[in-house]
């Protein structure tokens, strides 16, 4: 037997192992014969037999050679045959692992899936059962949604109707109100026509009235008086035309109008009715009255002086006096007329049958009178979808109203109904009216759109800003419109020209709210704005710089309002308070 190695095996061969057998055994016969041959070489009788055998010895030996070959060839080849068959059997042996490995996988693989299959059907029956829950719970709800919808239904309609009982006796009672005050001015108004007023020969009637000048603004450097004048926040103040009362507007849905004079703010009323903050205020026509009824105490006081140097004029000048003060009398009721006429613009009428100032138009923002008492809003609209920003006067008998839902209403004070609604494409903040025919608007989208209410609902022109508006204030020449953005500006625009003339900037002033007021003053030399750091910024407009900072205010300013006269600012803020600014 013949062992044999290879790269990792051995081997045992017995076709090897056989020849060199028959090779060793040659070996030994060949030794033998020749050991035999020289044992008997003396012998020739068997020489020729010896050689003879030798001869055929000799034949098989190659034979025995040739079948070593071929067996050594066959080794060979069988040797390179097993090892082939021994990769093969590797590679075999490798794929057959890599076989059982992929079927554990796909065996864990098939495990995994069958549970995740498992509890997939637990969850889709799961949310069958809950979809069907909710489908009986989504059908329970809707019948009650139903019937919380017919009793919403039922509940507005009954609120839309108390509202209108309540709107109308609200109006009788204001009627009922400006009847009363209408005949009790109609009593002083003739009781003062029945004074004796008395002249020197030497002195002028009205003597030392002053006479009416342009007014010159001029900017305070301190803040004259404060004071808390709403329960929460002030969003808005403005005086009125006499410069003598202003009026502020607060979170507590209050409007109270107060006097100022020597320096301190008297409350002279206050008026309740607002369901909502007062953001914008405005004045109608009708409060050119308090300048009227301030001319009307001149005149009283005059009256007395006058009255007072007849007394110590000498008795023999007393019927000339008398006969010429008769006179006098009857031009001054005359001028008087004609001062109401033209100051209050109210359809005053003198006729013989008829007490003066009867017809009288009723106001809705804020009452001409100065009230000694709470009142009520006078006219109730309701019409807006969403809150109303602002609501400006747009004649003696309509106002016009911007709100919240991106529409503009013009409404009708006699009949209390709206006249027209435009659409204006976005939420507004501010209006302003220019001739009674013309309203114009600012809006979220930062646009400055002109309506003419006498055309289409489409606006006849807009002008497109940098940041969404807070607030627009009309020149008193009407060629000039301040506008207030949260891009934290001021821009002047020329409505003559259609386009920005000026921006107002400064370093640390920022609008404080989406209705923050600016405002002009009466000669536009200046523009006022309050910031959310609490500080009044005043601007001179020709030179396009901050003239001044006025600084009292701990909360930021929300509206500021620019006296008549020039002398006066009045600013207010978040946090009840109200600043005004005055050097005398």
């Amino acid at each position: 037997m013949l062992c044999y190695c290879t790269d990792d095996q051995c081997y045992y061969d017995h076709a090897l192992e056989n020849a060199l057998v028959l090779l060793a055994l040659f070996c030994g016969s060949v030794l033998w014969i020749s050991l035999v041959f020289w044992l008997y070489n003396a012998s020739s009788a068997n020489t020729h037999a010896l050689e003879q055998k030798l001869y055929r010895l000799q034949e098989e030996l190659t034979e025995m050679h040739k079948k070593k070959g071929e067996n050594s060839q066959q080794i060979i080849d069988l040797t390179t045959l097993v090892q082939e068959k021994e990769k093969e059997l590797q590679q075999k042996d490798s794929m057959i692992s890599d076989m059982l490995g992929k079927n554990m996988a796909l065996k864990q693989a098939k495990r995994n899936l069958e549970l995740s299959l498992t509890e997939l059907e637990a969850t889709n029956q799961m949310l069958k059962d809950e979809h069907q829950a909710l489908q009986m719970a989504f059908s329970a709800l809707e019948e009650k949604y139903r019937k919380c919808q017919d009793d919403n239904n039922d509940l507005v309609q009954r609120w839309m109707e108390q509202k209108a009982k309540d709107a109308d006796r609200m109006n009788a009672e204001n009627a009922d109100f400006i009847k009363d005050r209408q005949q009790k001015l109609a009593r002083d108004l003739a009781e003062a026509a029945k004074e004796q007023i008395l002249l020197d020969q030497g002195k002028a009637p009205l003597e030392g009235l002053t006479p009416v000048t342009s007014v010159v603004a001029s900017i305070p450097n301190r803040a004259q008086h404060s004071f808390d004048a709403h329960d929460g926040e002030v969003y808005s103040v403005q005086w009125n035309s006499s410069g003598r009362l202003f009026a502020t507007g607060g979170a507590d849905r209050k409007i109270k109008l107060w006097e100022y004079h020597n320096s301190s703010c008297d409350l002279r009323g206050a008026l309740v009715g607002s369901n909502a903050g007062i953001t914008s205020l405005d004045y109608s026509q009708d409060m050119a009255f308090s300048a009227l009824e301030e001319k009307y105490r001149k005149c009283q006081d005059d009256n007395n002086d006058l009255v007072q140097r007849w007394m110590e004029q000498k008795a023999k000048d007393a019927d000339r006096m008398n006969a010429e003060n008769a006179d006098f009398i009857k031009d001054r009721q005359q001028k008087l007329a004609r001062d109401l006429a033209e100051a209050a613009k109210e359809q005053i009428l003198l006729d013989q049958g008829k007490a003066p100032l009867e017809g009288l138009t009723p106001v809705i923002s804020v009452v001409a009178s100065i009230p000694n008492r709470a009142q009520h809003s006078f006219h109730t609209l309701t019409g807006h979808s969403g809150k109303v920003l602002t609501a400006k006067f747009l004649s003696e008998n309509r106002v016009v109203s911007g709100s919240h839902d991106r529409t503009l209403k013009v409404w009708d004070l006699h009949s209390k109904s709206c006249m027209r609604t435009i659409f204006a494409g976005s939420s507004c903040n501010d209006l302003v009216t220019l001739q009674g025919t013309t309203i114009i608007s600012g809006h979220f989208d930062k646009r400055v759109r002109f309506w003419d209410v006498r055309g289409a609902d489409s606006s006849t022109n807009e002008i497109l800003l940098q940041g969404r508006l807070t607030s627009l204030c009309l020149a008193p020449d009407k060629t000039q419109l301040l506008c207030c953005t949260r891009d934290d500006c001021l821009k002047i625009i020329d409505l003559r020209m259609n386009q920005v003339a000026c921006t107002l900037v400064a370093d640390g002033f920022k609008v404080g709210c989406d209705w923050s007021r600016a405002v002009f003053s009466p000669d536009l030399e200046y523009a006022a704005a309050g910031s959310s750091d609490g500080n009044v910024y005043v601007w001179n407009i020709a030179k396009t710089r901050v003239e001044k900072v006025l600084k009292n205010h701990s909360h930021a300013v929300l509206a500021c309002s620019w006296s008549p006269m020039g002398s006066s600012i009045v600013s207010c803020e978040k946090g009840r308070k109200v600043v005004v600014w005055s050097d005398y």
